[in-house]
């Protein structure tokens, strides 16, 4: 029970949770709630659509083999890239002075 709530805790809050909430909450306040268009990604963008797929096929191979605890830690790796994605564009910055940015980081982390 420990091993549960210090996972539940420190993994579906502190990495899932963050990550949702903070896509989500930036794409209500600042894009009305609606999913921007990608214009002109970044290779950062680019690198982030990317490993969606990667994630995915990995996830899928884990199911497929019956190996959940795997299939969980992948998606746990895929919410890990949607945080360091959005912490590196920045789009509290990028809201201001590059508004394509700013969309493209909302568009790339709701795919996520």
């Amino acid at each position: 029970m420990k091993d549960f709530q210090i996972r539940v805790n420190n993994e579906l809050a502190a990495i899932l949770g963050n990550f949702a909430f903070r896509a989500l909450s930036f794409t209500e306040k600042f894009a009305d709630s609606t999913i921007p268009e990608l214009v002109n990604p970044k290779q950062i963008d680019l690198d982030a659509l990317n490993a969606i797929g990667i994630q995915k096929q990995k996830i899928s191979n884990a199911f497929e083999s019956f190996k959940f605890k795997e299939a969980i830690s992948e998606m746990m790796n895929l919410a890990r890239v949607g945080n360091k994605y959005f912490t590196e564009t920045e789009p509290w910055k990028t809201r201001n002075s590059d508004i394509e940015a700013c969309n493209n980081t909302l568009h790339v982390s709701l795919q996520i």
